[in-house]
């Protein structure tokens, strides 16, 4: 029934005011800490004369600013809604602005990872865009963890996130090539450290050559899948507190459905004895 999925999205906006507005809070803080501060700290190389540092801080700073101002709209706009009396039966178009803020933010934050997805290669190495995406362009997308936003609402924003930050750009730009070169490029692979070159330069020994190409890509791929798993189970956790949100709903409406069986039962004894003495 339609008035009753209404019904339930405006009780559970409503009851998730707190939610709402500490979700939105530790995005901004996360993506304040994050990707703008990075970019306040950095700005004074903007002063070097040299175009293409202006152009990687020009990158930088107009998706920083525009994912910024789209996350303090969300505040700005959810607050508003909550106080503002006309909206006082219509709130669940939180909602639609909260998907569309998160929505917004992933595809401001995959233009900037397509742009500067290897920013950090210089102090990570060739995969350094995995951790670029863990430590930057990801953390505000935690809060939906618990805004207790609706699965759908969540799935889209996850399946737009994985697609775009796991999927696409990776493979697009050829992330994933790299690392595919470093393993097929013998023992070369094991200049990145000396452990590695101690225990997996004997080409005698293709076993173990052979392990550690297993173990180097294993641990360079967990990242990535640790955090792809992290997506996945803010969809599961999700599902499992709206199935949680619904049978309290129900359960409420049928409380009250009963209160009020009862209370009409109540009058209707209470009439009747009344009629019955005024009939003597």
């Amino acid at each position: 029934d339609r008035n009753l999925e209404d019904e339930y999205l405006e009780n559970l906006v409503v009851l998730s005011k707190g939610k709402f507005l500490s979700g939105y809070a530790v995005s901004l803080g996360l993506f304040i800490l994050g990707p703008l501060v990075d970019m306040i700290q950095a700005w004074p190389l903007n002063r070097i004369d040299d175009p293409n540092v202006h152009s990687v801080m020009a990158k930088e700073a107009v998706p920083t600013f525009c994912a910024l101002l789209v996350l303090l709209f969300g505040l700005v706009a959810c607050a508003v809604a909550y106080e503002t009396e006309s909206l006082r039966r219509q709130r669940r178009v939180i909602l639609q602005i909260t998907g569309a803020v998160y929505l917004s933010y992933v595809v401001i934050m995959s233009v900037e990872f397509a742009m500067l997805g290897n920013l950090w290669s210089f102090l990570y190495g060739k995969q350094g865009w995995i951790l670029k995406l863990i430590f930057f362009d990801l953390p505000p997308l935690i809060s939906l963890l618990f805004m207790s936003l609706p699965t759908f609402l969540v799935g889209e924003i996850m399946f737009l996130a994985i697609l775009s930050f796991s999927v696409i750009i990776p493979t697009v730009l050829g992330y994933w090539q790299s690392m595919n070169d470093i393993v097929n490029s013998g023992i070369e692979f094991t200049r990145f450290s000396p452990f590695w070159e101690e225990l997996c330069s004997d080409e005698d020994r293709p076993d173990i050559v052979r392990s550690c190409k297993i173990d180097y890509v294993y641990k360079m791929a967990l990242p990535y899948i640790l955090v792809n798993a992290l997506m996945i189970a803010v969809i599961i956790v999700s599902a499992l507190s709206e199935a949680t949100n619904r049978r309290l709903f129900i359960w409420k409406k049928l409380t009250r459905a009963q209160h009020s069986k009862i209370i009409k039962d109540h009058k209707k004894k209470e009439e009747t004895i009344i009629e019955m003495f005024q009939s003597f």
